[in-house]
């Protein structure tokens, strides 16, 4: 629906009915759910684990490091916490996809691997990077 206001009276606004393209006929409304297999979630919420275990183990236990790497963890549970109220909250969402189920979105469908790659490529390589900072830490003392 477009709606054409005119600048000068908006009481002459006009509604227009417009289809959409061709191209998002097929198409359905938008999933409000949280469409992604256990498996990225557990593989997401591992690669923070490792990145703050491996912070832990760079820092040696240091005590202000450690206070700001427990708050920060706490951060990640309430990312994770968060989506895990949301689920439970409103309509019964559908049960989560099996591991090999395609991702919807708007430009089209992605496969299982491509999905896992754009969703875990942040996660992944923050995890990798506080592996790095330890292993150079721990080679260093």
């Amino acid at each position: 629906m477009k709606i054409d206001v005119n600048a000068f009276n908006p009481a002459y606004a006009t509604v227009i009915e417009t289809a959409p393209p061709p191209e998002l006929a097929h198409r359905s409304h938008e999933s409000r759910s949280f469409e992604m297999p256990r498996g990225i979630w557990a593989v997401m919420f591992g690669a923070y684990a490792v990145f703050f275990l491996a912070m832990l183990a760079a820092t040696r236990g240091d005590g202000g490091a450690v206070f700001v790497i427990v708050i920060s963890a706490a951060y990640a549970a309430m990312y994770f916490g968060t989506a895990t109220v949301l689920k439970t909250v409103g309509d019964t969402m559908p049960a989560t996809p099996a591991a090999t189920h395609d991702f919807e979105t708007l430009t089209g469908r992605l496969s299982y691997g491509a999905g896992f790659a754009q969703i875990l490529t942040v996660p992944l390589m923050i995890a990798l990077f506080g592996v790095a900072i330890a292993i150079i830490s721990l080679a260093s003392a």
